[in-house]
């Protein structure tokens, strides 16, 4: 048997419920979808890692900007050059502009 009588095609809509009020949105919380990086690099561009506690020896290299990981909040740069390189995830406070 239908939930709904014929002439009513749509069921009756709920109350909203007070109690569990969502808080508001955080507009900086989330990147939307095609807005640049925190830090705004574009990719491609040539940075300069900094503040590595992992890998000090990495501090002060250049890098080249691959992506921007947005579920991990980190940016995948590319080190070196040719068969050489490497690629490692970093956070946006470890990425600077590289200045020639």
């Amino acid at each position: 048997p239908p939930s709904t009588p014929p002439d009513h095609p749509h069921p009756p809509q709920q109350p909203p419920q007070q109690s569990q009020q969502l808080p508001p949105p955080q507009p900086d919380a989330v990147p939307q979808e095609g807005l640049p990086p925190p830090a705004g690099f574009r990719l491609g561009a040539a940075v300069v890692v900094q503040g590595l506690q992992s890998r000090p020896e990495l501090n002060g290299a250049r890098a080249t900007v691959l992506n921007f990981d947005e579920a991990k909040g980190r940016y995948q740069v590319r080190l070196g050059e040719g068969p050489e390189h490497e690629v490692i995830a970093l956070r946006p406070a470890c990425v600077v502009e590289h200045v020639e």
